[in-house]
């Protein structure tokens, strides 16, 4: 399955490179963050 390779390299870069490790877990972070911010003005319009 074309996903499943395309998860299997994310997982082996993500493993083997601190740097982007860093930047993809401050990345996601800010997105969860971003879109609660977003879900809780959404629910006081």
């Amino acid at each position: 399955m074309q996903d499943e390779k395309y998860m299997n390299l994310w997982s082996e870069l993500y493993s083997k490179m601190p740097g982007l490790r860093k930047t993809m877990d401050d990345y996601m972070e800010n997105s969860i963050n971003s879109y609660k911010q977003f879900k809780k003005e959404l629910n006081l319009g």
